[in-house]
């Protein structure tokens, strides 16, 4: 069972609907008791759900990413990042689409600098 639920989310291939999946099965909520006295001032719960013969079942967080072969930081970092854009469907996906490093601006550095070494060398050798 739990085998074929991590087969499923890889199969889902993009990255857009497998966070679609994670944020459909995780659930954020106010914590039912706070401990003022604690170090660590827990602001939020999570609930963790897997489908089971059509149900949604309860599971603590390490079942849940275990079997989906996932990390419990990478689940926290996206709800960190992106609790207040929590609507319908999934965040845009930011990865690789910093406009400051395109390939051809790396393509000329690299050029500038091979031009550069090489009339150091050219310098040093004279």
């Amino acid at each position: 069972m739990r085998q074929k639920l991590c087969e499923e989310y890889y199969q889902l291939d993009s990255y857009a609907r497998q966070k679609d999946f994670i944020m459909n099965n995780v659930r954020e909520m106010k914590p039912k008791a706070q401990i003022l006295s604690s170090q660590r001032h827990h602001k939020v719960s999570r609930g963790y759900y897997l489908p089971c013969s059509g149900e949604r079942k309860r599971v603590c967080a390490n079942f849940f990413c275990k079997t989906l072969d996932l990390k419990i930081r990478a689940i926290q970092t996206f709800f960190e990042i992106h609790s207040d854009s929590l609507a319908v469907g999934s965040p845009v996906d930011g990865r690789g689409r910093n406009e400051e490093c395109t390939q051809t601006q790396t393509e000329e550095c690299t050029q500038t600098q091979t031009s550069s070494l090489a009339v150091e060398l050219n310098e040093a050798a004279h």
